[in-house]
């Protein structure tokens, strides 16, 4: 049973490798892979789910505050009684208690402090935002230079077939006796020349993908197969574009910008907060509490409020 299981796990484990080497990565799968499973991408979604917290808690702060309280004691023992005789005696002892706290006034730090935690959670979601951003565009960058590097191996191993064609054609002439036999050298020392290229285009290509596995995490021995570059469609229509608009678009659309004009007014809400601390701090408080005591002694029930 054990190496049933066994078999099966490996398996399974040969059929993931196999679908994840067979698989041919376009841009956009290789951008949702990385925003999925990039790490700091995972560390700025925490950090969003923190400033929510923070946020959620300075809100709680512009809240009345409400404890209660509740105690009850038992005492058991022997006693004298008023007729002097010792007896049982019974006593329970109950207290009970409310109190509120609200602020009326601070000068407003509290609500410039929950004004701020919101800023810092829009600064948190747009940082989150353009993290993405960055990711896809370094993904973006790092996939167009493989398909460049692939090409340039097709390019080159082109050339290269066209020159050994060339080089069968001119031994098939020398062997006819048309041509001399120094006319072959100069082919041979093309040929090589450029078969040293296709081998230095190969090892670009692989550095370039393996620059892409790790952009990725992926494992560096893992195969990675790109799209062809004629399977590529490009959108050309900001091409055609006034300079003025796109820089306009940029402007009112570009996360990072919009992060730094928060930024702006969170520190113009800390000068706020700042200031608030010259003002006097007013707050209210209600509070109600109440006790019993009950005494039980030789049969008899004394309960006094």
């Amino acid at each position: 049973m054990k190496h049933i299981i066994i078999t099966i796990l490996c398996l399974g484990f040969s059929s993931r490798i196999f679908a994840q080497e067979g698989k041919v990565w376009s841009l956009k799968d290789c951008m949702n892979y990385a925003i999925e499973n990039n790490i700091q991408i995972k560390q700025q979604v925490l950090s969003l789910e923190d400033a929510a917290l923070n946020r959620k808690d300075a809100f709680g702060n512009l809240l009345p505050n409400l404890t209660a309280n509740v105690s009850n004691d038992w005492n058991r023992g022997f006693s004298q009684g008023a007729n002097g005789v010792f007896g049982e005696r019974n006593t329970r002892q109950s207290s009970y208690s409310v109190r509120s706290g609200i602020p009326i006034f601070n000068g407003f730090r509290s609500y410039k402090t929950y004004q701020r935690t919101k800023l810092q959670e829009v600064v948190a979601t747009y940082g989150l935002e353009s993290l993405k951003d960055d990711i896809r565009l370094n993904i973006a960058n790092s996939y167009v230079q493989v398909l460049l590097n692939k090409e340039n191996v097709k390019v080159l191993e082109a050339q290269n077939t066209l020159t050994q064609q060339q080089l069968e054609q001119t031994a098939s002439f020398i062997e006819a006796g048309t041509l001399p036999q120094g006319d072959i050298l100069e082919i041979k020392s093309q040929n090589a020349q450029e078969i040293q290229q296709v081998i230095d285009a190969k090892n670009t290509l692989q550095l370039s993908k393996l620059s892409l596995k790790q952009l990725l995490n992926l494992n560096s021995s893992d195969e990675m197969n790109v799209i062809d570059v004629n399977d590529v469609i490009f959108d050309e229509s900001y091409l055609n574009l006034p300079v003025k608009k796109i820089l306009e678009q940029v402007l009112t659309t570009r996360n990072e910008v919009i992060r730094g004009e928060k930024n702006v007014e969170i520190q113009e809400e800390n000068i706020d907060i700042a200031k608030a601390r010259f003002y006097p701090n007013v707050t209210g408080d209600v509070s109600y509490g109440t006790s019993e005591i009950a005494v039980e002694q030789d049969g008899m029930d004394l309960d006094v409020p």
